[in-house]
């Protein structure tokens, strides 16, 4: 997705606009509304103005959802605090893992190829340069930032279908639902009947797959280390 910063958004001049009405003030309104809710009429309505007004400025709700998941997909640098890379990921999934399960709807924007670069790429940047220079080879910094996000995207998707299912939306839990009429269906019963509870709890957990890929990733600069040694001699 080419989506550009607020900044450099152009949009024509409309005759009678309201001085006080800004880009950034539209965009603000509309991440205050949500992006499962904002329609153009109750944005206009919200800021007291007419629809035809909002069109000076965006060009449909398509683009305002892009203005709105760009200001909100946007991070704060990880502070250098000198900590190892390991602690590096660990931060970058915390953080990451809060902002696809406040904001889901980011999510679908990384189907289609993520974020805007303002949003995403000085942040990715800083992060790279951190795990450059923790002594992680350029090869793998970039692999190991998308199998983290992998994780977190797929814990927070997790955690968002548990919260539905226990809300009782209409998105009704699919074990539960074949369930009611399972006597032809024993392997999924014994399962649920051993497993349901463990199953539950790993619906929005991304630790223990973060530590396995951590695990894995220092076990093979071990493995290198010591291959570099023995050739060495």
């Amino acid at each position: 997705m080419n989506t550009r910063s607020l900044a450099s958004v152009s949009h024509r001049r409309v005759a009678g606009r309201p001085r006080r009405l800004t880009l950034q003030a539209i965009v603000d309104a509309a991440c205050a509304i949500g992006i499962e809710r904002v329609e153009m009429a109750a944005l206009a309505e919200r800021l007291g103005v007419g629809v035809a007004t909002l069109y000076g400025y965006v060009r449909g709700r398509e683009h305002l959802l892009e203005l709105v998941a760009d200001q909100r997909g946007r991070r704060e640098l990880l502070v250098d605090r000198g900590q190892p890379w390991d602690e590096l990921l660990r931060e970058h999934a915390a953080g990451s893992f809060v902002i696809y399960t406040v904001w889901p709807q980011l999510v679908a924007l990384m189907m289609h190829g993520g974020l805007g670069r303002e949003a995403e790429a000085p942040y990715l940047d800083h992060l790279l340069a951190l795990l450059l220079d923790r002594g992680i080879a350029s090869s793998d910094a970039l692999l190991l930032y998308y199998r983290v996000n992998q994780i977190v995207i797929g814990a927070a998707v997790g955690a968002a279908y548990a919260r539905a299912v226990a809300a009782g939306s209409q998105a009704t839990d699919p074990v539960a639902r074949h369930l009611l009429d399972a006597d032809d269906l024993p392997a999924l019963r014994r399962c649920v009947a051993d497993g349901a509870d463990s199953a539950a709890a790993a619906c929005g957990d991304y630790r223990a797959p973060l530590e396995l890929l951590i695990a894995d990733h220092h076990h093979r600069i071990a493995s290198e280390g010591a291959a570099k040694e023995r050739n060495d001699q």
